[in-house]
């Protein structure tokens, strides 16, 4: 980004990508992270390092199909 530019606001889309409103509080950005990916990446990389990915159960017994990890004082 030129030094000279202004940063987007939080709500503002991103090369002409349209702005998708999800719900009354939350909206999609496309685009948003894209010129940070490498180092977004890189950050979820050392946090898994420290502390891995895990299958949640739900109080069922049925494993999620999705992992997690946390990190930080409150996960």
């Amino acid at each position: 980004m030129p030094s000279d530019a202004l940063p987007l606001a939080p709500d503002e889309p991103r090369d002409g990508a349209p702005r998708v409103t999800l719900g009354p509080r939350a909206v999609l950005l496309r685009g948003f992270a894209r010129e940070r990916a490498l180092e977004l990446v890189a950050a979820v990389v050392s946090v898994a390092a420290v502390s891995p990915f895990r299958h949640m159960v739900t109080p069922g017994g049925w494993e999620m199909s999705v992992a997690m990890t946390n990190c930080g004082q409150v996960g």
